[in-house]
């Protein structure tokens, strides 16, 4: 299902499509049809993944830079998608604190684990034959 395109979105890829249009490129589209070819960009830009204007308005203005400094034709969509720097990681959360009980509790378990690592297997011949 599409979703409404964003104002931010659609204004920024409009604004750097233009841009690279100036350069008229070799298959640079017409007058008549860059319009549409801009409409078209939008549409599948935004409906390909989740824009969030925080994380991805800089990261589409260094795409298409990246773009206007190293295309000798007219791009595609991907061709953007695969000069945008990755989003920043996210910040993990801190590890949460174990109380002591819950730290007693995981070593014993842990302990119960190593002992039976050092165990021979339960499984019955028979299953032993038939995964044979």
């Amino acid at each position: 299902m599409k979703t409404p395109v964003a104002p931010w979105f659609g204004r920024l890829v409009s604004e750097e499509l233009s841009r690279l249009y100036l350069l008229r490129l070799e298959y640079s589209p017409s007058n008549d049809t860059f319009p549409a070819v801009v409409e078209v960009w939008v549409d599948l830009l935004w409906n390909s993944r989740s824009w969030v204007e925080s994380l991805d308005s800089k990261r589409l203005r260094v795409g298409f830079n990246q773009l206007l400094l190293s295309q000798r034709t007219w791009p595609k969509p991907a061709d953007l998608i695969q000069s945008m720097p990755d989003r920043p990681p996210v910040m993990a959360l801190p590890a949460p604190e174990l109380t002591p009980e819950q730290k007693q509790k995981n070593l014993v378990r842990i302990a119960e684990l190593i002992a039976r690592l050092g165990q021979p297997s339960r499984r019955k011949k028979d299953d032993k034959s038939a995964q044979a």
